[in-house]
């Protein structure tokens, strides 16, 4: 056998151990401890290349592992005995340990869990832990319904809490502690790159957090703990460290930052740690907040403070970020794109010193230097309750102005940030510098001073909603705590260049911020007229201008002023634009074929929130004009707008309107041309025309005014879709004639009705109204005061004024105190109505129906018998191709005056009664009874030679003889009248006629017998038998004297037959010429 000598040089010298039995007790000590050594290191050998098998433990491990009243079942695969490294030569291991809770098999998983012993207590026999290491644990955590996550494990208390002054006991050696048990052997327990997965059962959703390594090394009297967080594919660490001693009033935590970013520590973005309001109050507030950056880290922060009430000791951070997105929701602050930065700052318990925040992004780069002063130690969990005093000062530079909402803390000023931040745009801040000082008081923080300077260019400013920005700007400005005072150099909105502008935003300190913009722009009318063009203003669509149409340049000085508010509306904005234009060319549609153009204006533009005024000269429609425009907004004023032109155009230059009045004006008129829309969106257009020095004519009236005869017209042009529905208000005077009315137009753009309320003129004053239901059809009324027809029947008699015209249908109607149709020639009382078709020259008459009154007297019959010189005139419609006509005048001589018929008679009453077949000539009775005839000097010669009573007392005094009546049949036709069985009869005279009147050639062909001594003749009549003889029938007597009448109307050749005087009437015929007088 071989054995190995171990010689302890330093025991076998003389004179150490003089004493035989200690020399020989030192050599079994050291022979044991030789052998002691030997097994160890054999069985480090031994483990160098394999672990030893220690499965009999297993089973006695797995019932431990047993947790009932926790619903956990815990499961070893395999126990073994390893070598780790000479630090720790044995460790117990035990192989996927597995844990189960309920129907999930692995809710905790370890690859592998190490447990050293404590050697020389294992040798003593008692069994000491000394570390515990957790290899790869797979931990899965529950969401519950609060939202926190739990391992679940056992029960206790729903809200428990356990205070940091309990806890750091339990982290530290050196006492012992019944509720740790074995525990509190242990010196060190580790967790070595666990899994760990957050599970949300309600959401279905699963999280992985980053790979975690935890280290606690318990010391005596003390502790420190290691957290080390790994992204899960991106490199980088993070490493959180604590160290305390027991009894001691600090406690030390730092973080040290290994290129590593808190937004790649989580695999997915549905993990909702980052809260959308971080509150820097707490050390996890702390880690929530910059969990929210994604941007790398480098540097460290350490952080001493009392464990007992949190009060901050010192501390100090220098740490370098990356390119990412620097979270500054702390500040209540958009985030921030950034290449790189700097933040270095120090800790004292009453300051906080920023010494350095430097951040750089592609075109910005900005420095931050600043403290916070507290009058007690800052609290860790309260970090900003303790403030007293805040000092900031910054330098930007190309700060986007996209960015800007970065640097603008939230809740200061927050409408005027929202409207800036919303309406802001591209552009870039190419320097800005500013002061910052505030106090805090009752935990509300008050801004004592705040004031700067920026300039910037390239911006875009939307300054009103709907209306194209202003682009490309540049300013200059300085702000403070009330608000900000900016100078604009250039810029352009579309193509209108802006001079030079002034931009102030006043009452950030009240919370009633306002904005006052103040530009001087020039360029293109098309561009402004395009600018105003867009919502909410549409000037130019509401005013019917196209802006593409427009030419012209000028310049416009525009004020803005109106409330910082989301919800701001048009009539909150006060605004004011005051500008000239030249060279102006315009063109507005008034209706589908009636448009107005201006040329070479020169136009003044004065605008304001409730109005827009243009005026200005130029050539309208080639005519030279002066214009005024007008649009209200506010809605004062019914017509919201307003285009008046005034000109001296020629009636002629009316043509092109599409009025063309050559038939009855001619010469200058001074024209003023008014166009209205009204608030509804109804058009209309006033005319006022003053007609002094013009020509004007009317034919029908046989009417002309001369020139400088006072006299004007005025109407209003009704517009409904841009088409010509209506005149109205129309108003013409003269010195002789006056009307005014309305015209109605249809949709084929031809007149429909004429209302004229009032026509006056030379014995007229009536109303009238004309319309056509269809074409060349007309009904035309009349009704009231007077009515005078004098000049239009003249140019009826007037052949050669007559016009050609298509057939027309004409309904006429008429309800007139007095109708005058000539020198005293009146009818009063007049009302009726006819229907009658106009083809060339023939008039065809379908009906009348006509009462009046004219002179006086009554008769027997009819409905007009009792009225004083009442007068019925009824031709009724066809029946069976019969027409019936039926006058009564109730004063003879003055109807038949009245109508030009004839003007000897007076007094009697007429009868007529007549039909007609198929429009053919009317054939009826004509009787007159009880009528003087005035200057019948043939009548009254007969009687002075015949009349045995003399001619003195046959005629009056006035040459009138009485007559009791005249009745006869009569064909009355469109060329003649045919008269048969005339007989006039009086106390003195009878007369006999038959005959033909043409009324084509104006010629007479009658003959008939005069009868002096009626009375005498009409008792010879009655003698029996012979009487007839006597007489020669009807109408006739025993002396009478036989005519004739032919030649024309107005010269009638009268010849007598003296000898058919004393023939007695059966014998008369004898003596009686010999032409036939038809």
């Amino acid at each position: 056998m071989n054995k190995v000598h171990f010689i302890l040089t330093f025991l076998s010298k003389k004179g150490f151990f003089s004493y035989k039995p200690v020399r020989i007790t030192a050599y079994v000590f050291g022979a044991l401890l030789s052998f002691f050594l030997l097994l160890i290191f054999l069985l480090m050998a031994r483990l160098s290349f394999s672990p030893i098998n220690l499965d009999t433990l297993t089973p006695e491990i797995n019932a431990n592992l047993n947790f009932a009243q926790a619903g956990i079942q815990g499961q070893v695969s395999h126990t073994q005995l390893v070598w780790k490294d000479w630090l720790r030569p044995f460790e117990i291991e035990l192989v996927e340990l597995t844990l189960q809770k309920g129907d999930r098999p692995e809710w905790l998983k370890i690859d592998n869990v190490g447990i050293s012993l404590n050697l020389l207590d294992l040798l003593g026999g008692h069994f000491s832990l000394k570390q515990v290491r957790f290899y790869h644990p797979y931990i899965e955590l529950e969401r519950e319904e609060n939202g926190q996550f739990s391992l679940g494990l056992g029960e206790g208390p729903a809200e428990r809490e356990f205070l940091l002054q309990d806890i750091l006991p339990l982290l530290a050696m050196g006492e012992a502690n019944s509720n740790l048990g074995k525990l509190n052997e242990l010196s060190q327990i580790s967790v070595i790159n666990a899994h760990v997965r957050l599970t949300d059962a309600q959401q279905k959703k699963a999280w992985d957090l980053p790979k975690t390594t935890f280290t606690l090394k318990r010391q005596n009297k003390g502790f420190s703990i290691s957290l080390k967080l790994k992204p899960q594919r991106n490199g980088g660490s993070l490493t959180f460290s604590l160290n305390h001693r027991l009894g001691s009033s600090r406690l030390d935590a730092s973080l040290n930052f290994k290129h590593i970013s808190f937004n790649k520590l989580f695999e997915s973005k549905d993990l909702p740690l980052c809260p959308s309001k971080s509150e820097l109050t707490a050390l996890d507030g702390l880690l929530n907040f910059l969990q929210c950056w994604d941007l790398p880290l480098d540097g460290k922060v350490s952080l001493a403070f009392n464990p007992e009430t949190f009060e901050i000791i010192e501390g100090e951070c220098d740490v370098n970020l990356g390119k990412g997105f620097l979270d500054l929701s702390l500040a209540k602050l958009n985030p921030l794109p950034l290449q790189k930065g700097t933040l270095i700052f120090s800790l004292t318990p009453k300051k906080f010193t920023l010494k350095e925040i430097s951040l750089i992004s592609d075109s910005m780069k900005t420095h931050l230097i600043g403290d916070i002063k507290s009058q007690s130690p800052f609290i860790l969990t309260n970090f900003f309750g303790s403030m007293e005093s805040l000092t900031l000062q910054g330098q930007m530079e190309d700060l986007l102005l996209d960015h800007f909402d970065a640097i603008w803390p939230q809740k200061f000023a927050i409408n005027a940030r929202e409207w800036l931040t919303k309406h802001l745009h591209k552009g870039i801040l190419t320097q800005v510098g500013f002061s910052l000082k505030g106090h805090s008081e009752k935990e509300e923080f008050t801004l004592d001073e705040f004031k700067g300077s920026l300039e910037g260019e390239r911006a875009e400013i939307n300054y009103l909603e709907g209306l194209p920005p202003a682009q490309n700007v540049s300013v200059q400005g300085t702000f403070d705590q009330k608000g900000f005072d900016i100078n604009i150099f250039s810029g352009t909105v579309d193509v209108f260049e802006v001079k030079k502008g002034r931009v102030q935003i006043s009452g950030l300190d009240t919370g009633k911020e306002a904005l006052s913009l103040d530009l001087e722009t020039h360029g293109p009318l098309s561009s402004l007229l395009s600018i105003i063009d867009h919502k909410p203003l549409e000037y130019a669509s509401y005013g019917g201008l196209d802006p593409n149409k427009a030419k012209g340049e000028g310049s416009v000085h525009l004020k803005m002023n109106f409330p910082l508010i989301n919800d701001l509306r048009f009539k909150d904005v006060k605004m004011t634009g005051i500008g000239t234009f030249d060279h102006v060319s315009l063109e507005r549609k008034i209706t589908d074929t009636l448009s107005a153009q201006l040329n070479k204006g020169n136009l003044s533009l004065d605008m304001t929130q409730d109005q827009l005024e243009i005026t200005g000269k130029g050539l309208i429609n080639k005519l030279p004009s002066t214009l005024l425009y007008s649009h209200d907004f506010k809605g004062q004023n019914p017509n919201e707008i307003q285009i008046k032109i005034s000109a001296v155009p020629s009636f002629d230059d009316f043509k092109q309107f599409g009025f063309d009045l050559s038939d009855y004006a001619h010469g200058p008129v001074p024209t003023t041309v008014t166009y209205l829309r009204t608030k509804e969106g109804e058009n209309a257009i006033l005319l006022d025309l003053d007609t002094t020095p013009s020509t004007l004519s009317f034919n029908l009236l046989d009417w002309q005014k001369n020139p400088g005869e006072t006299s004007s017209l005025s109407l209003s042009l009704g517009i409904e879709n841009e088409a010509l529905t209506r005149l109205d208000d129309v108003k013409f005077t003269t010195p002789a004639y006056s009307f005014a009315g309305q015209v109605f137009f249809n949709e084929n753009k031809g007149w429909n009705k004429i209302h004229l309320s009032e026509f006056k003129g030379p014995f007229t004053q009536t109303r009238i109204t004309i319309e056509t239901p269809s074409k060349d059809a007309y009904k035309i009324d009349f009704k009231g005061q007077s009515l005078n027809l004098e000049k239009i029947l003249e140019l009826l008699k007037d052949d050669t004024k007559k016009q050609d015209h298509p057939p027309t249908t004409l309904k006429l109607s008429a309800d007139v105190e007095t109708l005058r149709l000539g020198q005293d020639k009146i009818f009063n009382n007049v009302n009726g109505a006819a229907d009658l078709f106009i083809q060339e020259d023939d008039t065809y008459w379908k009906e009348v129906h006509f009462t009046a009154q004219a002179g006086q007297g009554t008769a027997n019959k009819g409905h007009m018998a009792q009225v004083s010189g009442g007068i019925s005139f009824d031709l009724l419609p066809p029946q069976n191709g019969i027409q019936t006509l039926e006058v009564r005048a109730n004063d003879a001589g003055v109807f038949l005056k009245n109508l030009d018929v004839y003007q000897n008679i007076r007094g009697g009453y007429i009868t007529i009664k007549a039909q007609r077949k198929n429009q053919g000539p009317f054939t009826g009775v004509f009787k007159m009874k009880e009528f003087d005839a005035l200057e019948v000097p043939l009548l009254a010669q007969f009687a002075g030679l015949l009349s045995p009573m003399g001619i003195s007392n046959l005629l009056s005094g006035d040459q009138a003889i009485s007559l009791e009546r005249f009745e006869c049949q009569f064909e009355f036709g469109d060329e003649f009248v045919n008269i048969h069985k005339g007989v006039g009869k009086s106390i003195a005279l009878g007369f006999t006629v038959d005959g033909k009147l043409d009324r084509k050639n104006r010629l007479f062909s009658l003959k008939g017998n005069v009868i002096p001594a009626r009375f005498l003749n009409s008792i010879l009549s009655n003698i029996p038998i012979i009487g007839s003889l006597l007489n020669g029938g009807d109408g006739q007597g025993m002396f009478a004297i036989s005519y004739t009448v032919k030649g024309s109307f107005d010269s009638p050749d009268v010849s007598l037959n003296p000898l058919s005087a004393l023939a007695p009437g059966f014998i008369r015929n004898l003596f009686q010429f010999s032409d036939d007088a038809e």
